[in-house]
């Protein structure tokens, strides 16, 4: 797709939002284009969701850099010694990460998990706080051995295990001691932390903190830096936080007449929160930092700030789409319509009865006809996204998007009734780079331990295929060609590594075979796969094999074709195309076809479907042993020629 400002784009160009109430809601680039479709990043979600599948989170990595540089330009613009500490909780990836280094903000986490990812990803650990209410000494270890930039004791226990560790160590590392300043935020309740009546901090009220910071002086192998605190989160007003901050200086105060000390600096923790319905309003950043000076008067001298941000970073950025399917009307009681995600991806509605803005994203200029309420598909009565959305009359197969997704949706997703993860794309300019792949059912077994050798683990693949143990994970094409000849058919599934005896196919050779037991067709230029019978896979760019293989061909979800092995296969294959003719090799045998317009090739005795439009004349595919693409006429090659019954061969690109 064309960049949005591109001034050669044509009809279809996007023009600014036709609604002005959602400009607070979706991401700073988010637009509609002349077909009534919405675009985030220059990219249209229509193309998003025929590449990527759904459900599908997408993100717009501008409206991300312009919160980051919002953040900065308030706190450590004007003061370098005030510190910006991205809260990880709200979402963290390798690729977020990257970003948030590149525009110079901190990160806190609160994990040994939150920890490695972004360690994975080359962020600087003299960059990291370690937050947590019950860290494990393990995860202390991590951080002392990686050199923390700090860690926020949370209660006594961790106090006297971490100042043990680290004089046993030899090291002195930096810390923060959280308060809990008895406030109440306006919130919801599981979002509430400031309370006296709270798991988190050290209660300012009760006298424990003073007994905390008294103790954390006497270890020498402590450096306490000074305080932290955090009122509760999707804060829409100030006082709170101002408070909150008041109450830490006013500690602060009288913490120093009893022991001398005085804090370098004071965290005011996140909150701010995001505009999740239309109409809503929440403070600036600049609001929210005038609001923490206010909480900051008469604290001399003056303490270095820090705040943690990440709702308000990463919300807005963030979109859901969805495919709608079923419907259901109860008359005079409420219309239905569900959608192929839900609790799994989401579960703050559920959890939070968090509210929700509701987009029919391809029919953005469309006028609502009558309230609806999303439904999401697993087995729950309250897996539902949105109540009572004004929506425009909704057909399966519509597309539906969520604002002000990004944040607290993926990190608290689940594999409820078998849910496989959303994939994750990130958009910016017109391009769209994915992040995440979609799962797979391999996915889903991926811990489980049986009694049996690992070579007898079952496999997603076919009854007769295995699971290679320890196989590095995602494959590349390179690795594959270097597997040995040993006996074993090798073959790649979204990335996984399965195999299974030559004998099962009659092959010679490891060869470069995509996946046994999976309909691959291609139409306008779309390459797609179908399952036997488990209906569903689709190759994913994610995988290095799938991006080498075809990077110029949009991978769409193909379940809506049956089993190659159906009677109902060749007719609906005729449906999707009513020029095809189908001619078939089952059995390494050729069966009576349709015509002969065009032709459909199986190996594996019908394992393996080929379905190849007329108006493409070659096709470049690997073929069983080959190092490279051999480039083949279609006609040369579902004739038989250059072809070896019983092989796999793998579609690079097509040609007209």
């Amino acid at each position: 797709m064309a960049r949005k400002d591109d001034p050669d784009d044509g009809a279809a160009r996007a023009t600014p939002l036709l609604d002005p109430t959602l400009g607070d809601l979706l991401p700073l680039d988010a637009a509609v284009d002349a077909t009534g479709c919405l675009t985030l990043g220059g990219v249209s979600v229509a193309e998003l969701a025929a590449r990527f599948g759904t459900p599908l989170y997408v993100y717009d990595e501008g409206t991300i850099r312009a919160a980051c540089r919002a953040y900065r330009d308030v706190f450590t613009t004007e003061q370098p010694g005030n510190r910006v500490h991205y809260a990880s909780k709200a979402y963290l990836a390798p690729w977020l990460c990257r970003l948030l280094d590149e525009e110079g903000l901190d990160l806190d986490v609160v994990s040994g998990g939150e920890w490695f990812i972004a360690q994975a990803a080359g962020f600087p650990a003299g960059r990291m706080r370690l937050h947590g209410t019950n860290k494990e000494a393990a995860e202390l270890r991590m951080a002392l051995d990686a050199g923390a930039g700090g860690i926020v004791v949370d209660n006594h226990d961790e106090l006297g295990l971490l100042a043990a560790m680290a004089a046993s160590a030899g090291r002195r590392v930096p810390v923060l001691l959280r308060l809990s300043p008895g406030v109440e935020a306006h919130t919801h309740e599981y979002l509430q932390t400031g309370l006296l009546d709270s798991k988190f901090g050290l209660p300012i009220a009760t006298g424990d903190a003073l007994q905390a910071l008294q103790c954390a002086l006497a270890a020498a192998a402590l450096d306490v830096r000074g305080y932290h605190m955090h009122v509760g989160t999707g804060l829409a007003t100030c006082e709170a936080i101002t408070e909150g901050v008041r109450r830490v200086v006013q500690f602060a105060q009288e913490a120093r007449a009893q022991t001398g000390y005085w804090p370098r600096e004071i965290s005011a923790g996140g909150g701010l929160g995001i505009a999740y319905l239309r109409g809503e309003r929440t403070p600036s950043v600049r609001a929210w930092g005038d609001a923490i000076a206010r909480g900051l008067v008469g604290a001399e001298p003056r303490p270095a700030v820090s705040v943690e941000p990440g709702r308000s970073i990463v919300g807005r950025a963030g979109v859901a789409l969805y495919t709608v399917g079923t419907r259901k009307r109860i008359a005079g009681v409420r219309d239905y319509v569900s959608v192929d995600g839900g609790m799994a991806d989401n579960i703050r509605p559920a959890l939070y009865q968090a509210g929700y803005t509701a987009l029919a994203a391809r029919r953005m200029n469309d006028r609502a006809v009558a309230p609806v309420t999303v439904a999401g598909r697993y087995c729950e009565s309250g897996d539902i996204l949105v109540r009572d959305a004004p929506l425009p009359a909704l057909e399966p197969g519509d597309l539906l998007a969520l604002a002000a997704a990004g944040a607290y949706c993926l990190p608290l997703s689940s594999q409820y009734n078998g849910a496989l993860r959303p994939a994750v794309v990130v958009v910016r300019g017109g391009e769209t780079r994915l992040v995440q792949r979609r799962g797979v059912f391999a996915d889903l077994l991926a811990y489980d331990v049986t009694d049996e050798a690992p070579s007898s683990t079952p496999s997603p693949v076919a009854p007769w295929a295995e699971v290679v143990p320890d196989a590095p994970y995602p494959m590349t094409v390179d690795e594959l060609h270097a597997l040995p000849d040993d006996g074993w058919t090798y073959e790649l599934l979204n990335g996984v590594l399965v195999r299974m005896p030559l004998s099962s196919f009659g092959a010679s050779s490891v060869g470069m075979r995509l996946a046994a037991r999976l309909s691959v067709y291609v139409e306008d230029n779309d390459l797609g796969i179908v399952t036997g019978e488990q209906g569903g896979y689709r190759l994913d760019p994610a995988h290095p094999l799938d991006t080498e293989l075809a990077p110029d061909i949009a991978f769409v979800q193909a379940d809506r074709l049956p089993s190659p092995t159906s009677p109902d296969y060749y007719k609906r294959a005729s449906q999707l195309a009513p020029d095809l003719a189908v001619e078939v090799a089952s059995e390494n045998q050729y069966a009576p076809g349709m015509g002969a317009k065009a032709k459909t090739y199986l190996t594996f005795g019908t394992r393996l479907v080929w379905v190849i439009w007329p108006r493409y004349k070659r096709v470049d595919v690997w073929r069983p042993g080959d190092e490279a693409p051999t480039t083949l006429g279609v006609d040369d090659m579902l004739d038989g020629e250059d072809v070896v019954p019983g092989f796999t061969y793998s579609i690079v690109r097509l040609f007209p």
